[in-house]
């Protein structure tokens, strides 16, 4: 038997000679572990299990750059601080060779990089100029000024080399250490004209609404801080407020708030201050979504302090929404109110159709909450109607699922129903899981009025399911509190009280008091199912202290029946003889 190692895929040997081919991928993080404490000696990292996982990661995974590391450090010549921090930095591939020499893991790749045509090689460094995820082909053309069918010839190409890897998903990815390899070949030149091509993909993929762009958030983030690190200020403040309503509609709060961050710099570098305002409200609204509320609040009055220059009413009516919607995330729904009052007279003045329906959508839902329901019904439907005439889908979808809410305070469920499905249908349509997840649990909330417990379930399942997908804080304990509730209509007492308990836990530190009070009188409502009567009556107390000291007077009335009924039944157990 002959075994033969490469890089290359050998298709020749398999064709010509019927050899078998075996593919290695990195090492699992369990065997790097293994191999890192083999060659270092079981003193060497003693007691510290997360450098070994740290080295380990930052080694990629791979055997020879894993025992040159663990050389390094076993010979003393480098603790394990210092091979961290250059494992992390320039000095990576120096620290990843034999005595600091020539030999080692860029000596690996290089060879491999210089057996490259020469149009492959070059995809290969451009691709490792800026960090990206994972491309697709026309990424790639995107990234190498390239047809889309050459891009993909020079992505086989690299995969067949085992530089990039292509995933069951048909994107390649680079591994770490190869992407800092491919980095350090590229020249200065080339690292700016990257910028320059991948700004320009991502927006003209933002002006085509090109479907699930969220889905590349990552790599967007990615690119904007590359272009702001290669002085194109300008080309990433108009990338990111293109992005605006795609930050707004969900995605992972991490990149979408280095994203913002890129373009509040960038902002501030063009001298440009009504861009630097629209960027404080973009970080305002991220901090809105994932919390904590008061930094959002700080958000939107930077954003006031900074706005002037042309369109600087249509950021001004944004703030004043969004520290409007701070101060109801915080439980102040009086400093809400003129607030709003405020943003849509502002929107109104300079016919901002879209900021107008928000506006006074916002106010009809919190004057629902405040217990002046038909009036919040009117709000609503006016700005429901606004919405559906200047086109905007996100805010049309958070709408109808207000409207939903507000039509079962109305004792509606038939056309609550329909509000929450033709909210589901925008945001299949937007592919948003926020959006799903929020529709979902308002449709399950309907199914439960209606005493349909098992469509309940189903449809508090999928909430759940596409809450945890977005990661959006509200969106979990909104799904939580459905899928709650759901499980009490069927006598599931104790699963209930588990998922309500979650929701509670899921709050975010100074926000979300809706969710909090609802979860409060699930708990409640669980406790009375099992037989827990005192501890049932205390989660109602809490509940109606909490509406009554936020202005949730709806809130504050079911948590007040639920208290009289237990304090009734109460009452009745002590007279029984």
């Amino acid at each position: 038997m002959v075994l033969v190692t490469s890089r290359r895929d050998l298709s020749g040997l398999v064709a010509r000679h019927g050899a078998r081919r075996v593919r290695l991928d990195v090492l699992s993080p369990e065997e790097s572990v293994r191999l890192l404490r083999s060659v270092t000696g079981a003193e060497a990292l003693a007691g510290r299990p997360e450098a070994e996982a740290e080295i380990s990661e930052h080694c990629g995974r791979l055997p020879l750059a894993l025992r040159l590391a663990a050389a390094n450090i076993s010979t003393r010549s480098w603790d394990v601080a210092e091979a961290l921090n250059a494992l992390q930095g320039a000095d990576r591939f120096s620290f990843l060779s034999e005595d600091g020499g020539s030999g080692g893991v860029a000596a690996a790749f290089s060879g491999t990089y210089r057996s490259l045509p020469s149009d492959v090689a070059r995809l290969f460094r451009l691709l490792g100029t800026v960090p990206l995820r994972s491309v697709t082909h026309r990424t790639a053309a995107a990234v190498a000024d390239v047809s889309p069918d050459l891009a993909a010839d020079g992505l086989r190409g690299l995969s067949s080399h085992h530089l990039v890897e292509r995933g069951p998903d048909g994107r390649y990815r680079f591994q770490r250490l190869v992407r800092a390899h491919a980095a350090e070949l590229a020249s200065d030149r080339e690292r700016a004209s990257v910028a320059h091509r991948l700004l320009a993909y991502y927006q003209d993929a933002v002006d085509r609404s090109e479907p699930r762009l969220w889905e590349e958030c990552g790599n967007i983030t990615a690119t904007v801080v590359h272009a702001r690190e290669h002085g194109r200020p300008e080309e990433v403040v108009r990338l990111v407020r293109a992005l605006s309503p795609l930050i707004r509609d969900g995605g992972p709060h991490t990149a979408w708030l280095t994203t913002a961050r890129a373009g509040l710099d960038c902002a501030r570098r063009c001298a440009a201050p009504e861009a630097e305002a629209a960027m404080h409200v973009l970080l305002g609204e991220i901090h809105l979504r994932f919390g904590p509320t008061t930094q959002a609040g700080e958000s939107f009055t930077a954003a006031l302090d900074a706005h002037r220059g042309p369109g600087a009413d249509r950021t001004l009516s944004r703030a004043l929404l969004g520290l409007a919607r701070a101060a109801a995330h915080q439980g102040d729904l009086t400093r809400a109110v003129p607030m709003l009052g405020r943003a849509w007279r502002t929107a109104e003045g300079i016919g901002w159709r879209s900021g107008s329906a928000a506006a006074r959508g916002h106010l009809g839902a919190i004057l629902g909450w405040m217990g002046q329901v038909e009036e919040g019904h009117r709000k609503l439907a006016l700005s429901i109607e606004e919405c559906r005439e200047s086109g905007s889908e996100p805010l049309l979808h958070w709408l109808l699922c207000e409207m939903s809410w507000n039509r079962r305070a109305l004792g509606d469920p038939d056309t609550a129903w329909r509000d929450a499905g033709e909210a589901l249908e925008i945001a299949e349509g937007i592919g948003s899981p926020t959006s799903r997840a929020v529709a979902l649990s308002g449709l399950a909330q309907v199914l439960c009025d209606v005493d349909d417990p098992a469509a309940a379930l189903a449809h508090a399942g999928r909430a759940m399911r596409a809450a945890e997908e977005s990661g959006t804080p509200w969106a979990v304990t909104a799904a939580l509190n459905a899928r709650g509730r759901a499980e009490l209509s069927i006598g599931r007492h104790a699963d209930a009280d588990a998922l309500f308990t979650d929701s509670l836990r899921h709050q975010v530190r100074d926000g979300l008091h809706w969710h909090s009070i609802e979860a409060l009188i699930g708990r409640a409502a669980a406790c009375a199912g099992l037989g827990r009567d005192e501890r049932a009556a205390w989660f109602a107390e809490q509940a109606r202290a909490v509406a009554d000291r936020h202005g949730y007077a709806l809130l504050r009335a079911r948590a007040a029946d639920q208290l009289s009924e237990l304090r009734a039944r109460s009452d009745r157990t002590a007279a029984m003889p």
